[in-house]
């Protein structure tokens, strides 16, 4: 364990490192690796098959006791006739269909939150390196597309950057405005259905850097045109966000220098200068505390949990049912694997507890293993960075959740130096939950991120860029007929959650009926 004076006693220079923070997963990282850890060997791919995992889809339903049906919703709506939306079956058994359990998700959108964990600036999203790497005859096919769009988002928040871009070349509408107005269409929904006010709050863990940005720009949406109709229709302010900053922490020092590690102090090869990072989203379970405590205190027993780079992960009623008919304390989205999902946590059962995890592939799961499950045939699901949690589970073991939740080191050699970075991710937590549920989604539906600007670009222009992939390589058959899948899934989108139309080349909001 590091004494306090080690870092207390460094110069900070101009940036917010918390000095507690950088602490305290210093111990961490300590505690849980050495260089003889191999933890390679601990997992392997689940059947897919396991009652654990739900597939939703319009021919979906479920069957239960109607008495621990009961019990798990009348805990949370103790005014609901819940016989309304089911159907008897057998003597005891109750069945819910598709669209009883949306019904049912309407109602339990009264008593949910919307968590955001907002990146930082679009630093890396627009980063020529990385996105010419992703595939090299796509950066070159985009050309003046890229570089127009990339102008769009220089110094700006992930989250108010263009999330799509129009048919005619055009920048479309922020990721955060977009999610706001999918929010509020929700709650008018859910308002019809079941005659009472629904508020769907929207609260966030923010990155230090972008904290200015993002509370200027939501303090502008009460103007937007995607979202001022529908606020003063349900007279909900959706651009009150409650917010919490996430700490900055010091590099730790490479492997190299040896164990234990020590906070890394000479960044660009000078002395006795700390290198801030961010700790990963996993932080939130701390940072975001005195958030779902207020929350739960308010009334809101479930909460979202989403990354602010994916159009697909607004609430789906459906999956709220699920979850509290489940009486899971927690449910994930995974999607079926697909040829561009290469970094990022898959589905997998530790070999010792029989528990899914959610394992970094390379962090935790070797490349090789995953690469050789696909060879096989296997089904693997990829973590869509979208859950719901039950508030009362969460808020009852976040003391626990903080301090287990595992550090994840990853050795780096930039322009900084040569560091470590230590990472905390949120999705591990799977792994604590005693009864997860996990969501097998339709990737172009509910799962369309956009981690490089050459990514979204694709997506939104699959039509007219696919045809050039495939002239200049036919290898790229696959991935061109992914591309055209995640577009029609984009469109979908666009029109059916986010209430938008095609009028003469954009994107714009459908008018609200009267």
């Amino acid at each position: 364990m590091q004494k306090k004076n080690e870092i207390i006693d460094l110069p900070y220079i101009n940036y917010s490192i918390d000095k507690q923070a950088t602490l305290d997963i210093l111990r961490k990282a300590n505690a849980e690796s050495s260089p003889e850890q191999d933890i390679h060997n601990q997992y392997f791919i689940p059947d897919t098959r396991s009652p654990s995992i739900a597939y939703p889809s319009d021919s979906l339903s479920l069957t239960l006791s109607r008495k621990k049906a009961v019990e798990r919703v009348i805990s949370l709506l103790p005014d609901l006739a819940i016989d309304h939306y089911c159907r008897p079956d057998g003597k005891y058994d109750v069945t819910f269909d598709y669209n009883n359990l949306r019904k049912l998700g309407l109602n339990l959108l009264g008593v949910t939150a919307y968590g955001i964990l907002n990146g930082g600036s679009a630093t890396s999203y627009i980063d020529d390196k990385r996105n010419s790497s992703y595939l090299p005859p796509l950066f070159s096919i985009l050309g003046k597309s890229y570089q127009e769009n990339a102008g769009y988002c220089i110094d700006k928040p992930k989250a108010l950057v263009p999330a799509y871009v129009n048919p005619d070349g055009s920048p479309g509408f922020s990721f955060i405005e977009l999610k706001m107005r999918a929010l509020l269409l929700l709650m008018l929904e859910a308002e019809k259905h079941t005659g009472k006010k629904i508020r769907i709050p929207i609260f966030e863990m923010r990155n230090p850097s972008t904290a200015n940005s993002l509370e200027s720009a939501y303090k502008s949406f009460s103007s937007s045109p995607l979202l001022i109709d529908l606020i003063e229709r349900i007279g909900f302010d959706i651009t009150n966000v409650q917010s919490e900053t996430q700490p900055l922490l010091a590099a730790l020092t490479h492997k190299e220098v040896g164990f234990p590690r020590k906070v890394f102090t000479e960044a660009y090869g000078k002395r006795d200068a700390l290198l801030p990072l961010p700790g990963g989203h996993g932080q939130n379970f701390s940072v975001l505390r005195p958030v779902y405590e207020k929350l739960f205190s308010n009334g809101y027993y479930l909460s979202t949990l989403v990354n602010i780079d994916n159009l697909g992960n607004v609430p789906d009623p459906v999956h709220l049912a699920l979850t509290v008919l489940n009486g899971s304390q927690a449910s994930f989205e995974f999607s079926r694997k697909t040829p561009v999902d290469v970094k990022g946590g898959i589905l997998v059962e530790h070999a010792a507890s029989g528990r899914f995890v959610c394992a970094d592939i390379g962090a935790a799961i070797p490349v090789s293993s995953v690469n050789e499950a696909e060879k096989l045939g296997k089904e693997i699901l990829f973590n869509c960075a979208s859950g719901i949690f039950d508030l009362r589970y969460l808020t009852k073991s976040l003391d626990a959740i903080i301090e287990n939740l595992p550090v994840r080191i990853s050795e780096q050699d930039k322009d900084a130096g040569k560091y470590a970075q230590a990472e905390q991710i949120t999705w591990e937590v799977l792994e604590m939950i005693p009864h997860p549920l996990i969501l097998a989604v339709e990737k172009p539906k509910r799962f369309l991120a956009a981690k490089m600007l050459s990514e979204m670009l694709l997506t939104s222009r699959a039509d007219e860029i696919a045809p050039q992939l495939l002239s200049h390589d036919r290898s790229y058959k696959d991935f061109c007929n992914l591309s055209l899948a995640m577009q029609r899934g984009l469109h979908y989108l666009l029109e059916h959650t986010y209430g938008m139309r095609l009028s003469e080349g954009k994107w714009v909001p459908e008018p609200l009926e009267l």
